[in-house]
Order: structure tokens, then C-alpha cells, then sequence
């Protein structure tokens, strides 16, 4: 971790991604999420096992999938991880370590799985989520505005394009709303 460029450390840049697994409370299922260090921009990804292989396969997919730079990788000591040499060949980025027992050392992913677990509680088997929920959380966390951004979103600030929202309708369990001609509907589980 004192390795990491300063860039990275300060968050002055896009492309320093945080990754971390979710697992569920039944069943080998998980989902890999990264969530890069500036812009907080989320991507996610279900796996049917947590296997150092099959994380590194569809991590290093995950963020291929952005089309822009990746700089950095910083990983917790999980052995789903193990497999960090080969990820840094796959992306051809140095790959770092956050300490055992640290989760504060990589803030940004561990505070994003936890506003992910509004939508998939811990106790919550991840057999019934599929690859689409998880893209309809992931869309609805990367557009919302947050204050650390000056109210733009995490998919602004990645990727510097201002988005014009308008509001079709709401309810007190739904929303409806349109980003640049994308219709979203967002549906708040009662508690």
C-alpha cells in the first residue's frame, strides 16, 4: 500500500480501482464489484463461485468493460485474490495489497458494497440476483448525485459527461425517472 502512487492516494485521477467480493448467505454465488477511487464509479459482476480463477476472469472483464485507462488495482487479502500476478499481466497494471484485517485502507469499495446492500441484504441468498438486477443497482448507485462529487454523479465523473435528468413520476415505493433519453424505474423495498 505505501507503493501506491500519490495520485492514486489523493484521488486525483480516474482508474485507481478499490475491488472487493459480496457473498451471500447460501450458496457458492458472489458478486465482484470495483469501484474506482475519484469518480466512485461502480461496476459489478456475479460469479457462481468464488474461485481465485473465475474472480480474476471476470474482474479483469469488469474493467476492460469501461474503455478507459485503468491505473490501478488495490485488492484485500482474500484468497479469491490470489491470482494478483496474473491480473496485473491481464490488465498490464501494477496491482496493489491493502493490509490483513484492514478494510479501511480500500474506503471506496467498502463503503459502496454497503450502499449495495440496500438493495441486497446481508442475509440474502445471491442465487436469486441475477446479472440484470445487479446492473439496474449498479446504474441506479453510479447516477445517483453525491456530495464528495458537487452533485454529479459517479457516471459523470468518470466519465465527464453531464447527464440531464428528469423526473416522470414518483410514488412512495417508486421512481421513474429519464437520464439523457433512458428511461430508469427504481422500486424501494418497504422494510
Amino acid at each position: 500500500m505505501s507503493d501506491r502512487p500519490q495520485e492514486a492516494n489523493e484521488r486525483t485521477r480516474s482508474g485507481d480501482f478499490e475491488a472487493d467480493t459480496i457473498v451471500g448467505s447460501k450458496g457458492p454465488a458472489a458478486i465482484v464489484t470495483a469501484t474506482d477511487r475519484r469518480s466512485r464509479f461502480l461496476l459489478t459482476g456475479k460469479v457462481d463461485r468464488m474461485d481465485a480463477t473465475t474472480v480474476r476472469e471476470k474482474l479483469v472483464a469488469m474493467l476492460k468493460s469501461t474503455g478507459k485507462k485503468i491505473e490501478t488495482v488495490t485488492l484485500d487479502q482474500g484468497r479469491e485474490f490470489i491470482q494478483s500476478q496474473q491480473m496485473e499481466q491481464d490488465l498490464g497494471v501494477p496491482v496493489y495489497f491493502a493490509h490483513p484485517h484492514s478494510p479501511w485502507e480500500k474506503p471506496t469499495v467498502e463503503n459502496t458494497n454497503g450502499l449495495l446492500r440496500q438493495f441486497i441484504p446481508k442475509r440474502h441468498s445471491l442465487d436469486d440476483v441475477s446479472e440484470a438486477d445487479l446492473d439496474t443497482f449498479c446504474a441506479l448507485l453510479n447516477l445517483r448525485p453525491r456530495k464528495c462529487l458537487g452533485w454529479l454523479t459517479p457516471y459523470e465523473a468518470f466519465f465527464q459527461k453531464v447527464l440531464h435528468f428528469t423526473w416522470q413520476s414518483a410514488t412512495p415505493n417508486n421512481l421513474l425517472f429519464c437520464a439523457n433519453g433512458v428511461h430508469f424505474f427504481y422500486y424501494i423495498c418497504p422494510q
